[in-house]
């Protein structure tokens, strides 16, 4: 019985804290609401069904059609697809996986978070504060908008505690730990937090064990990397292709990074929280002209950085915890200090390190920033107890860090214009109610401690920064309905196979609310029906547009090149019907202008947005006309010249033949075209050219080249024959090669180090 009850206690400590931090979230799944919002609305949920349908039939989601006539889908890693997470989520088979996907990341948050507090020499009910603190802490609850950001978080302290429990005291499992925690980590799809995990991790291993630590958190480190080959490999060579490329992403670096007067907003909860997700006055006011990234409206990355009062009260007593704690408080100041980006100079000396200038948005530091201090606050929980710190000073701290954070805002917005003031000083007395009921009952737990013992005294303590994290988790979360959110169909459209395609030259938000639904449920209601993007690709329609992190680069240069005219040139590309606003803007009403040329409204939506039946040139035809180009830059230079000819990238002769298609079989990722031609031709596809595309004609391999910049073209031969294409992208085989050599760097590693254990434990003297 003893033996079945160990690994009971074991599973039970996680488990309790996982129901810890999802008991806030938990409250709005119960009554019936979602917790998806923003872009886990808009981008992941809607094109999650193609990541759990690939993993229940073992394959890996590879292409995405729907998305700038096909694009890249494992390749784009934000959707984290090979994460544990999402692999236990595409097998619950729910229609709920996005939220089923937040809760399992919110719950790492906080295991994760215990792990490192733990390592770190917290006890069990410390461990739990540090986890209570990160798991419900204001940034990773607002990363329920933010699919890839929210995983990045929940994987971050797997990856910490791995290395640095590996450099402490290595062994096979304390090894396939850090391993285990580097490559989830790199799964979730976060690369910046990756690289931070990295610097945190080398930083503990140093604390914990010297050089040699270092060392050992370093091959570990290199070990795990190679294991998330089948992910990272893929990327690496997909994001030489796209605009991220160009450089273009380095030259904002203001955008979205820490305003300075958040920092107060640590304590006092609430300065960013309207009831608009897609416009806040007071941000605005805030970051002024750049402060948030062109083409979006103003509102911050995060809703909320809270952390709480007590946490950071309990936190500045940890720095006193030894090396540790100091070494833990430097980081914290190192990660505030980067996180705000350009203000105080880190932007200036990290542009000259390799990759990281790549990133944007300094303000995802405060993810690591708040587990460093979770940390902190579970080593100072433990010295408070304990009687290691006097209560007094604990009460000191809150008192001052209440003073100074709500004067701080107050004092902001006194500087505001008259509506962002008033905005802005009705949530600062919402969040000081909130400072002030947490400093009261800190005073009361300090006046009870002695009658509580050691014991009560940590739980009681618990329980207080428990309840004080729960009372502020409503201003990160944006529940809502689901249907609207998750369930809304998108536009019904006829058109030849292998079915319709969407261009949609402009977006905006809706325009009306109706009452009793907030704006990310209006948001749904309006824009799933007349397809905007990616709510189309839960339709599964087809769209010009992309909307991922790393857009294609031929698509980026071809739009710029054509500015407005790509809404009449589009239609080269099988575009059948065309989704436009209400236009707003003079470039709007000529963009509107040339997508509606010609063509005949079918649909109204919602919010007045428009569906149009165009003209267009068919999904696969047989070119008439084929003029050879020496490259992409040749072609778009003709192409925005008004040339109606098929421009493809090579000096060979292609020949031209008049032809019928006579069936289409497409699928995600292979399709099947049956056709004749009078004589030797040129078929075109309109489906993005992409380096791993392979065509057989009759079984014969054929060349793909690239046509008119985007799409695809083969040589035919005369007469009747069946071209396949089916994507088998080489990079994807070069990562799952990397990948298994990862794991038998691990499984060597973990021989090697059982064998080493095995014999100093029967050596003498050892």
């Amino acid at each position: 019985m003893n033996k079945l009850r160990l690994p009971a206690m074991r599973a039970g400590y996680p488990l309790a804290i996982a129901c810890a931090v999802l008991a806030p979230l938990g409250v709005h799944w119960v009554v019936g609401r979602t917790l998806v919002c923003l872009d886990t609305q808009i981008l992941y949920a809607p094109q999650r069904w193609m990541v759990d349908e690939a993993l229940r039939a073992f394959r890996l989601p590879l292409w995405n059609p729907y998305m700038g006539a096909g694009v890249p889908f494992l390749a784009d890693a934000i959707h984290g697809v090979l994460h544990p997470v999402s692999v236990l989520t595409a097998w619950l088979d729910t229609d709920r996986s996005a939220d089923v996907l937040i809760g399992g990341y919110v719950a790492c948050a906080g295991v994760g978070a215990a792990l490192v507090a733990r390592d770190m020499g917290a006890t069990r009910p410390g461990a739990a504060a540090a986890a209570v603190v990160f798991g419900t802490s204001g940034y990773v609850l607002s990363m329920t908008g933010n699919l890839v950001f929210l995983a990045g978080a929940g994987s971050l302290p797997f990856a910490v505690a791995g290395l640095r429990r590996f450099a402490a005291a290595p062994g096979p499992v304390s090894f396939a730990f850090g391993v285990g925690g580097v490559a989830v980590l790199a799964l979730s799809g976060d690369a910046q937090a990756l690289m931070v995990s990295g610097v945190l991790a080398l930083a503990l291993a140093w604390e914990a064990a010297g050089a040699r630590g270092g060392s050992r958190a370093a091959i570990a480190g290199f070990v795990g990397l190679l294991v998330a080959g089948i992910q990272l490999v893929p990327s690496a060579v997909h994001v030489e292709r796209t605009v991220r490329a160009a450089g273009t992403w380095f030259r904002t670096p203001f955008v979205w990074a820490l305003e300075p007067t958040r920092v107060a907003e640590l304590v006092t909860p609430g300065l960013m929280s309207g009831p608009d997700p897609f416009v806040d006055r007071v941000f605005e006011a805030l970051a002024g002209p750049g402060g948030w990234p062109v083409g979006t409206l103003p509102r911050p990355f995060s809703q909320s950085i809270f952390i709480g009062l007590v946490p950071i009260a309990l936190a500045v007593v940890g720095v006193r915890e030894g090396r540790r704690g100091r070494v833990l408080g430097s980081l914290a100041l190192l990660l505030l200090w980067i996180a705000l980006g350009p203000r105080l100079g880190a932007e200036s000396v990290l542009r000259h390190v390799p990759l990281w200038r790549s990133f944007r948005y300094s303000e995802k530091l405060v993810a690591p920033l708040t587990l460093v201090v979770a940390v902190l606050a579970g080593l100072g929980l433990d010295a408070v107890a304990e009687r290691r710190a006097r209560g007094r000073w604990l009460c000191i701290a809150a008192a001052m860090l209440a003073l100074v954070s709500v004067s701080a805002l107050l004092l902001v917005a006194s500087a505001l214009p008259p509506d962002a003031a008033s905005m802005a000083n009705a949530r600062i007395l919402r969040g000081a109610s909130h400072v002030s009921i947490a400093s009261i009952a800190l005073v009361g737990w300090v006046v009870l401690r002695d009658r509580l013992g050691v014991g009560g005294g940590r739980f009681a303590l618990l329980g207080l920064v428990w309840a004080s994290m729960a009372a502020a988790s409503p201003i990160a979360l944006r529940p809502g309905d689901v249907t609207s959110r998750l369930g809304v169909p998108g536009p019904s459209l006829d058109a030849p196979a292998p079915g319709p395609r969407l261009l949609v030259p402009y977006t905006h938000e809706p325009l009306s609310v109706d009452p009793g639904f907030d704006w990310s449920d209006q948001a749904g209601r309006v824009h799933a029906p007349i397809g905007y993007p990616a709510y189309h690709v839960r339709s599964r329609l087809d769209s010009m547009y992309v909307y991922n992190a790393m857009a294609p680069a031929r698509l980026s240069r071809l739009n710029q090149a054509l500015s407005v005219h790509w809404a009449e040139v589009a239609r080269r590309y099988a575009v059948t019907h065309a989704a436009v606003a209400r236009p707003i803007t003079f470039q709007q009403q000529t963009l509107y202008a040339l997508a509606t040329s010609g063509a005949k409204r079918v649909a109204l939506g919602p919010d007045g947005d428009e569906l149009w039946a165009v003209p267009h040139r068919d999904w696969a035809t047989f070119a008439l006309d084929v003029h050879g180009v020496e490259d992409v830059q040749e072609a778009i230079f003709e192409l925005a010249g008004g040339t109606d000819a098929v421009l493809v990238e090579s000096r060979g002769q292609f020949a031209v033949a008049p032809g019928r298609v006579l069936s289409i079989q497409r699928g995600l990722e292979s399709l099947r075209v049956e056709a004749e031609a009078d004589a030797a031709a040129t078929l075109v596809i309109a489906d993005a050219w992409w380096p791993g595309w392979e065509a057989t004609i009759d079984g014969s391999v054929v060349m793909v080249y690239p046509a008119d910049v985007l799409v695809r073209a083969v040589r035919w031969p005369p007469g009747h024959h069946v071209l396949e294409m089916r994507y088998h992208p080489p990079e994807v085989a070069t990562g799952i090669l990397v990948s298994a050599v990862g794991i038998a760097a691990l499984a060597l590693g973990m021989a090697v180090l059982r064998r080493v254990s095995t014999a100093r434990r029967t050596t003498p003297g050892t």
